[in-house]
């Protein structure tokens, strides 16, 4: 308690007061109002004074801070000031100084929960009963393609597409509330209005609002679209390579056995014609186990080998390639056209280009059409900045319709003349992709086909 004179120095002060500010109470007496004001809140205290009339104030308490002797900050919560006449002033007020250093670590604690919140990775999110986010974290609203400022005070059917899964959602949340149970949703599939499908487990627990005793639903969500897009990857990857295991074993083993065959037939065989005969088939498995192990060998390196980029002339790469293959059964009687328009330097990987223009080369050759009066085999290349635009057309006996969504499975045949290991396409397919590239084919039965590649430039 203090009383002040109408120009602002103290008259009397009690021992509370003086005590609490380190000075004895006669020299407090001795100086000014504002000598012990925290200067921050100076002017406002300086101009309440100053408007005091001559009643008692019950207007919302006044909190000001003081400087003590000793340096430290003070604060009084004035409850009541009665002005008296012009040169006295009445105060009442008390030291809450402990009251604003709880209040102080109080909100610096809450700063740092939220700050704790923001660096969880996982979302969290608080709802009220109503189903409403109150708080929320960065990593909540980037679930839902949106800000906090836009989530909060809205419910899950502003950002939720599909109304059997706001269903469900409203439903786990009215268990917390009413019930005051806590809900696990394992597997919690969210769509968004974008269409985009997120899985969640997302765990729900009853938070006991302190202020109103609301109960509200307090939320923490592991996404987990990534983990279950790979567990399918995985179980593709494991479906192929028993697959591939059991198609490999046979299509190993089918040759050998074949070869193992005619060398016992040869044994026992005494015209020539006959043995000779039996030479030549054996000849034609060893190319077919030849041309499966050199499918194999692609199949691994692309899948094994980094990408290495380096400039590319189209040109060499074709024509190393129709050398290899210019022993192939009637590949003298096909005419080979290549056009090409390289107005841009293309850089790419050279060794999986070539997988990709051997193999497809090779079908060409293989699924000719000698009933064509001119077979043909047209290889058009054009590259610009971005990449570059292959097309490899031929007028061979083309594919069924029924068959273009499945042409580039592992171990898939078209028909049953087909005499190659069923792998050509699919490898062409995987290189393009690992490339990140794209194959498109046209084709028409008796009437050829053309497959369509686009590759970007890795320059």
């Amino acid at each position: 308690m203090c009383i002040t004179s109408g120009d602002g120095y103290f008259k009397k002060v009690n021992p509370a007061f003086a005590k609490m500010l380190g000075y004895s109470e006669e020299e407090i007496c001795t100086m000014h109002f504002s000598c012990f004001i925290y200067p921050d809140d100076l002017k406002i205290t300086s101009k309440i004074y100053k408007s005091f009339g001559q009643e008692t104030f019950h207007q919302d308490p006044l909190e000001v801070r003081y400087l003590a002797k000793n340096g430290n900050v003070k604060w009084i919560k004035w409850n009541k000031v009665l002005k008296v006449n012009d040169n006295t002033v009445y105060g009442i007020g008390r030291d809450i100084t402990e009251t604003k250093r709880f209040e102080s670590e109080i909100e610096d604690n809450r700063n740092k929960l939220y700050e704790i919140i923001e660096l969880v990775p996982h979302p969290i999110f608080l709802k009220d009963s109503q189903g409403r986010y109150i708080l929320v974290n960065k990593a909540q609203a980037e679930l839902f393609c949106t800000t906090i400022h836009n989530l909060l005070g809205k419910d899950d059917s502003y950002f939720i597409k599909d109304d059997n899964e706001l269903r469900g959602i409203q439903e786990s949340d009215i268990k917390v509330t009413l019930l005051k149970e806590i809900v696990t949703l394992p597997e919690q599939n969210i769509t968004h209005l974008d269409g985009t499908n997120r899985i969640l487990h997302t765990t729900k627990v009853p938070f006991i609002s302190n202020f109103d005793k609301e109960v509200n639903i307090l939320g923490v969500s592991i996404d987990l679209t990534e983990v279950k897009n790979a567990e399918q990857e995985l179980r593709k990857i494991n479906f192929e390579l028993d697959s591939f295991v059991y198609r490999a074993s046979h299509d190993l083993r089918a040759p050998l056995c074949s070869i193992t065959g005619l060398l016992n037939l040869i044994k026992k065989e005494k015209d020539p014609m006959i043995i000779n005969e039996c030479i030549e088939q054996a000849k034609s498995s060893v190319k077919r186990l030849d041309s499966f192990i050199a499918d194999l060998t692609n199949f691994s390196r692309n899948n094994r080998l980094r990408i290495i980029s380096s400039k590319i002339n189209f040109t060499d790469i074709v024509n190393e390639c129709l050398e290899s293959l210019k022993f192939m059964d009637n590949a003298d009687q096909i005419k080979i056209e290549l056009s090409t328009e390289e107005h841009y330097e293309f850089y790419n990987d050279e060794n999986r280009l070539k997988i990709i223009f051997m193999n497809l080369i090779s079908n060409a050759i293989k699924y000719h059409s000698l009933e064509q009066p001119y077979p043909f085999l047209r290889i058009r290349i054009f590259t610009s900045e971005t990449g570059a635009k292959i097309e490899i057309e031929d007028n061979g006996s083309g594919i069924e319709i029924s068959y273009h969504q499945k042409i580039f499975e592992m171990f898939f045949r078209a028909s049953e003349k087909s005499f190659g290991s069923g792998l050509g396409l699919y490898i062409v397919k995987q290189v393009i992709d690992r490339l990140n590239g794209s194959i498109s084919l046209k084709s028409e039965v008796n009437r050829g086909t053309i497959f369509s590649i686009t590759l970007p430039n890795q320059d």
